[in-house]
């Protein structure tokens, strides 16, 4: 008879999706959703992905700190979101609000912000070994304490609790003498030191990625492509709105990324994966110009000859479509040659040796040649060549 082994991680995760699912019943009404149903599902995603991650981490590498903060994030948004629901069905009740819903709603926020905290320089100068042991990495858990106790300190400020989602009350966590504070400033604080924390933090793992093999650079690769991301979007969403969606999606890229560098999952595709995106990025930009410019073009010398856009549109779109193969090949060449050079290399050795074994009968140049080939581009651990004997 084999004994049940209760496995922790998974026992966590389920608890999380059930508070997930229950907070997504309290605060996703359908079909009459609530304004801010963008930043909920976000933070139901985020809470899900960063679980759900953390949770494979810890129990495929229960010896990692990254993997316990991994799911220390996604355990904190998900416990902000289900703060959340429980502040609005308190609220919803007959009456005046009760003191829970407006300490629910008081600590929803703390946790999101101290999960972005810890989603930040906390997690940055960790990543991927655990080992921070530099006076620059101490300067950043400096920041990190204080920006925690600047939050805390908000929490228990009086006043009326700033939630827009729930009707007005007062914070009943709040002291009176710490009446004489000024909470905007202490948020203002709070986020000079964050972005400190972050700017250090990335200066301290750009000292290590110096320093690293190919692997710990390679897990490093994976997490600064899925942070840029999002970061390059936010001046774009300040003037467009609609990039918020796309943003919220952007985020999840990071925990995904988290576990493929600690799990190793096709760690080195990351160069492939940056090579393609910068690639495809230069061609859309071109095309788009070449299309914006084509259509500026032909209606100014079309437009009385087509009496309609419709033409114009057509040409410009069918101009791009033949344009873009071309482009592509022009733009990726030279990409993969500066963000993929391993591979490029390696592709290039192979076809010198395919070239070389047209002329070559000699049996043993051909078996040297082909392990210093495979050395080159595979890199094996081992290798070992097999020749068939003649029949008999």
């Amino acid at each position: 008879m084999t004994s049940f082994h209760v496995r922790p991680a998974l026992v966590v995760w389920l608890f999380a999706m059930l508070v997930i699912l229950v907070s997504g019943w309290i605060l996703l009404p359908f079909p009459r959703r609530p304004v801010d149903w963008e930043e909920i599902a976000w933070a139901i995603g985020f809470g899900a992905g960063f679980t759900s991650v953390g949770a494979l981490l810890v129990d495929r590498r229960p010896r990692e700190s990254v993997s316990r903060i991994t799911l220390g994030i996604g355990l904190m948004v998900v416990g902000a979101v289900g703060l959340r629901a429980l502040a609005v069905w308190l609220d919803a009740q007959p009456g005046d609000p009760s003191p829970v819903a407006g300490v629910a709603a008081i600590w929803s926020q703390s946790l999101t912000t101290l999960a972005f905290l810890v989603a930040g320089a906390f997690l940055l100068i960790r990543f991927p070994d655990g080992r921070h042991r530099d006076r620059l990495s101490a300067l950043v858990d400096a920041l990190v304490v204080l920006i925690t106790g600047a939050v805390i300190v908000q929490t228990l400020m009086p006043g009326p609790v700033e939630a827009d989602w729930m009707s007005p009350i007062d914070n009943p966590l709040g002291i009176p003498a710490l009446g004489a504070l000024d909470g905007s400033a202490f948020g203002v604080l709070a986020l000079v030191l964050y972005a400190g924390s972050i700017i250090l933090a990335v200066l301290e793992v750009a000292s290590r990625y110096r320093g690293a093999d190919a692997i710990v650079r390679a897990q490093i690769r994976w997490v600064a492509a899925a942070g840029a991301v999002p970061t390059i979007l936010i001046p774009f969403i300040l003037v467009a709105d609609w990039l918020w969606s796309l943003w919220f999606l952007s985020s999840m890229l990071l925990p995904i990324a988290i576990g493929v560098a600690l799990l190793r999952y096709r760690l080195f595709d990351i160069d492939r994966i940056i090579g393609r995106t910068i690639a495809y990025a230069i061609v859309t930009a071109i095309l788009a110009a070449v299309f914006v410019t084509v259509n500026l073009v032909l209606v100014s010398q079309l437009a009385d000859a087509t009496r309609s856009n419709t033409l114009v549109v057509a040409a410009s779109t069918l101009l791009v479509a033949a344009l873009f193969q071309p482009i592509r090949r022009r733009v990726q060449a030279p990409v993969d040659r500066q963000f993929n050079r391993a591979r490029v290399d390696a592709e290039a050795t192979a076809a010198a040796f395919a070239d070389r074994m047209r002329d070559e009968v000699e049996i043993d140049a051909v078996a040297g040649d082909l392990e210093r080939t495979i050395d080159l581009t595979v890199k094996p651990s081992s290798q070992g060549l097999w020749l068939r004997g003649n029949a008999q």
